[in-house]
């Protein structure tokens, strides 16, 4: 019997058969935990509320279940990837808002796979003790923002958990002991990370890394060749048929789109003039990130750096290591990969946001935060497992960073932060109660970070069990919070305030063709009655130079100055948002 093969005997039997069960029920409980969350803050979400994104997720599954084509010409395009896990959605639903219902339950069984995936994570490939890894996947499975998306149908609910696949075959690759699995794992990972870069663009820095990584280990190691070129083959194959996918839906429901946002990338990539907006937004998603975490994303980079750079003097000597022997493999080529997309993500970011237009946009942190579940579990480890020392220092650098890139951030594009309007929806994880209404606060929030982070210190030293439980309290009452103050004000803002759901009115049958006039143009009224005229093909016109359509139905403004000329009647009114249901008398009526 090989060395390799005693090994794996004996974690075989470091666990009786009780204790597998044990562990199994765990798992279960956790994730129904879990996902009991997720669903029971989702009770009496009424629509969307983040358009247009849900909107074009939606319409895209709308399309591919055999549906009404979308009219988001004026949008962003949004990528198929997510939308294929809606088409269930739509099979079951019975209208706009059933499927809704069903896709917001959909989010819930994704994310709340983010625990059981981080445990394989923490266990399998940085070796942290089960017990340890359950309570730590758990917590950072509990990270708001990654708790309150679930209540858009937009695709954060989706890339996290992709993100640990990606991470968890990669290692697979590296630390397979037959070359025929290694080929398995790397064709999963390859697979995986075309499926990232068909549900968002903006991971596009994640799948050339990994390219790369692949790539580096076929030279590195020569028994991976074979399964590390089958990987980046894998990855080939599933970004061209995911491309295929989005080309086909953005020719039905965007028209000829083009690719604006990527264009803007490139260009500003090739500006020097750049580094300046990369640099403070770099640190501004820094500051956010520790802001989110109580400095424990802080801790969490400390573990991935001691993955890439051991402190055992033969290891260091070696350097590469990593890339030759098999059994250490996973934690150092998985540090490497979320390091690297780390600075991918926030690099992209800066050239992204050039220039910033709002607040959010300096602490942007809605892209980054895929990476977030396993730096946040990594750091809880480390807090749980470090002398108080050692973390009191590793703190104290991080917090002066954080300090110095709260400063920058306030400073930068004459203090844009502290002027509203904000996105919330980007910046989800700053402390609810420490900002105002249309304002981020950062020295508030920075003073509620830093308190957090001394307390979850002195309280872990005296009873890590007690102040995993104050942490648990902790994240799940931010985002009770988020769902009330945030996502429920902003549903009542939309729905609650129709006289009458738009799909209730007398005489619409939602399978006409209804006009939209895009001199009255607002996000609820052209992307939010899309979606709830699910039959209706939309019609863009404009009243300031176009004649007036010859639909039954057109919705306008308040006062549209083509109603009177053809003797249009006003039969639905959202006077919140200035928009109207107008009726044209049809041909042979009086």
């Amino acid at each position: 019997m090989t060395a390799a093969a005693v090994r794996r005997s004996a974690r075989r039997l470091a666990y009786s058969p009780p204790e597998h069960r044990l562990l199994g029920l765990l798992l279960v409980g956790g994730y129904l935990l879990q996902l009991a969350l997720r669903v029971v803050i989702s009770v009496g979400r009424d629509g969307p509320t983040n358009l247009a994104d849900e909107t074009g997720y939606l319409a895209n599954a709308r399309v591919m279940s055999g549906g009404v084509a979308g009219e988001l010409s004026m949008a962003a395009f949004y990528r198929g990837g997510y939308s294929l896990l809606l088409l269930p959605a739509y099979w079951l639903g019975e209208g706009p808002r059933s499927d809704y219902q069903y896709a917001l339950a959909t989010n819930a069984l994704l994310s709340s796979l983010v625990f059981p995936l981080v445990y394989v994570l923490l266990t399998r490939v940085f070796r942290v003790p089960v017990h340890t890894a359950l309570v730590a996947a758990f917590l950072a499975a509990l990270y708001p923002p990654l708790v309150v998306t679930t209540q858009f149908a937009w695709a954060e609910s989706l890339l996290p958990v992709l993100v640990l696949l990606v991470t968890i075959t990669l290692a697979g690759v590296v630390t397979a002991s037959q070359p025929r699995a290694a080929v398995g794992w790397a064709i999963a990972c390859g697979s995986c990370a075309g499926a990232l870069y068909t549900t968002h663009g903006r991971t596009a820095p994640m799948v050339v890394l990994l390219v790369v990584l692949l790539l580096a280990l076929a030279l590195l190691r020569h028994d991976l060749a074979v399964s590390a070129v089958a990987g980046a083959v894998a990855t080939v194959a599933v970004t061209l048929a995911g491309q295929a996918l989005n080309n086909w839906l953005s020719a039905r429901s965007w028209g000829q789109h083009h690719d604006s946002d990527l264009q803007r990338v490139l260009d500003n990539a090739r500006d020097l003039g750049s580094l300046e907006n990369v640099a403070a937004l770099g640190l501004g998603q820094y500051w956010y990130l520790f802001v989110a975490t109580f400095g424990l994303i802080v801790l969490g980079l400390v573990y991935l750096g001691t993955c890439l750079l051991p402190s055992d003097p033969l290891a260091r000597r070696l350097r590469l290591g990593w890339a030759a022997s098999r059994d250490t493999a996973g934690a150092p080529v998985v540090g490497v990969y979320l390091a690297g997309s780390a600075i991918g993500l926030t690099v992209l970011v800066g050239l992204f946001l050039r220039p910033p237009l709002r607040p959010d946009h300096l602490v942007y942190g809605r892209y980054v935060e895929i990476l977030i579940p396993p730096l946040l579990a990594l750091g809880l480890v480390r807090l749980w497992t470090t002398p108080i020392r050692r973390l009191a220092a590793e703190l104290g650098v991080g917090t002066a960073v954080a300090l110095a890139a709260g400063l920058t951030v306030m400073w930068y594009r004459g203090g844009l932060i502290t002027r509203g309007p904000v996105n919330w929806y980007t910046v989800l994880a700053l402390p609810p109660l420490a900002q105002a209404r249309e304002q981020i606060r950062p020295l508030a929030a920075t003073l509620v970070a830093l308190a957090g982070a001394a307390v979850l210190l002195v309280v872990t030293r005296r009873s890590p069990m007690w102040a995993a439980l104050a942490l648990v309290g902790v994240l799940v009452a931010n985002s009770i919070a988020l769902r009330v103050v945030l996502v429920e004000a902003r549903d009542h803002a939309i729905y609650g305030t129709q006289p009458v759901a738009l799909s209730k009115v007398a005489g619409l049958n939602s399978g006409q063709d209804v006009s939209y006039d895009i001199a009255a143009y607002t996000p609820i009224g052209l992307y939010s009655y899309q979606w709830q005229l699910d039959h209706a093909r939309f019609v863009l016109f404009d009243s300031r130079r176009d004649p007036v359509p010859r639909t039954e139905w057109v919705i306008a403004g308040l006062d549209w100055p083509q109603a009177r000329t053809v003797g249009a009647r006003r039969v639905w009114v959202h006077p919140a948002y200035r928009q109207a249901l107008w009726r044209l008398p049809q041909p042979g009526t009086m």
